[in-house]
């Protein structure tokens, strides 16, 4: 029977022969990243240092000079070199070197939540009238407010749970690589009637970037120098718990397989978000509850997205890595999905003979 997948990522492997000798800068031809923090070179890894080790090893060694958020290249004993690139950031540089991607949630000093190692600087609420989450990538940032002060958060790895946000509805917050999810549990159809439900107003401020609504209802944060985005968030919806049980999918992080699902009325002014739930899906006796209310935001750097036979002009470009797009034919739906991921061309692939390359995509459910 054909069945729906869940991939969260995916990487490509690519063996490469240099013909050209090494004598360029490890990433020459590839724009320095404004936003970067600084990172020594002191004991880093060149081309020519690490094809000598590969040669005296007979072991692959990585080229430290020329690692990236996504990208890292190893000299091979042979003389040739492998690259390996991921579509999502697999590492995040520190000033003291690169660490892994860790988005479970420390509180800090402030008593804000910040996941241990991201690439976006991501904040969450600790609780009380200082803004819900912000989200920054250098000297730009986007922040959205709740209406009134905030519980403090219930932490479980990368999520933070405020509870009772408003009577029977919990408001979960879950950081991703370089984003975050944002979902409102709804757990009972009477919840489901409370007068802020009907419409929902976020206070939004931003710094180096404005807010508009893009086409098919997506938002997207746009640097007010040069004009390019910085942050997408995709159209806001909602959707229902139907097939959860069946399926054991996390309706907190996506859309379920089987799950009904609309999209919510959007408006954006300078100061606020506001979204309109559908009212005949909340009202509807078919509707399963909990019912669960976004939206999500990622940093626009990373390139991917997927499509939704059932919602066919609905944008889904750069979704927030805290969710996991689901790929192939579902049957209860009867809709199909398809994911794609966009790699760079590696500059320093330039002039080299490819001999083979490997596509890897992860499977998080089946």
């Amino acid at each position: 029977m054909p069945r729906r997948a869940r991939v969260w990522g995916a990487a490509v492997l690519a063996p490469v022969l240099l013909l050209p000798v090494l004598s360029a800068p490890a990433q020459a031809g590839q724009e320095p990243d404004p936003d970067a923090p600084g990172v020594s070179t002191t004991g880093l890894i060149d081309d020519r240092a690490a094809l000598t080790l590969a040669a005296e090893t007979g072991e692959p060694v990585e080229i430290t000079a020329a690692t990236t958020e996504t990208t890292r290249h190893l000299a091979n004993p042979d003389g040739g070199f492998t690259m390996e690139q991921n579509a999502l950031p697999v590492r995040v540089r520190e000033e003291d070197g690169w660490t892994p991607v860790d988005t479970d949630l420390v509180v800090g000093a402030d008593g804000a939540l910040r996941p241990k190692a991201a690439v976006a600087d991501l904040v969450f609420s600790g609780g009380g009238d200082r803004d819900l989450v912000g989200v920054g990538l250098g000297s730009k940032n986007v922040s959205l407010g709740w209406h009134e002060d905030l519980p403090a958060p219930v932490v479980d790895g990368a999520q933070a749970t405020y509870p009772d946000v408003l009577p029977d509805v919990d408001l979960v917050m879950t950081a991703g690589v370089d984003g975050f999810g944002q979902v409102l549990v709804v757990h009972t159809p009477e919840a489901a009637r409370h007068p802020d439900l009907a419409e929902l107003e976020m206070a939004l401020s931003s710094e180096g970037v404005t807010v508009h609504q893009g086409e098919n209802g997506n938002l997207d944060a746009v640097g007010d120098r040069g004009g390019e985005s910085v942050f997408t968030a995709v159209a806001p919806a909602m959707w229902d718990s139907a097939g959860v049980e069946e399926t054991g999918e996390d309706p907190t992080l996506m859309a379920p397989a089987a799950a009904r699902s609309e999209l919510l009325d959007v408006d954006v002014t300078p100061a606020a978000i506001r979204l309109v739930p559908d009212r005949a899906m909340l009202t509807d006796a078919d509707t399963e509850y909990p019912v669960y209310i976004d939206p999500s935001v990622a940093v626009s750097r990373h390139s991917r997205t997927y499509v939704n036979a059932r919602f066919p002009s609905q944008s889904y470009w750069n979704y927030a890595t805290s969710h996991t797009p689901g790929v192939g034919y579902e049957p209860q739906q009867g809709s199909t999905k398809r994911a794609f991921w966009r790699f760079s061309i590696d500059s320093r692939t330039k002039n080299a003979t490819i001999t083979r390359a490997t596509f890897r995509a992860k499977v998080t459910h089946a």
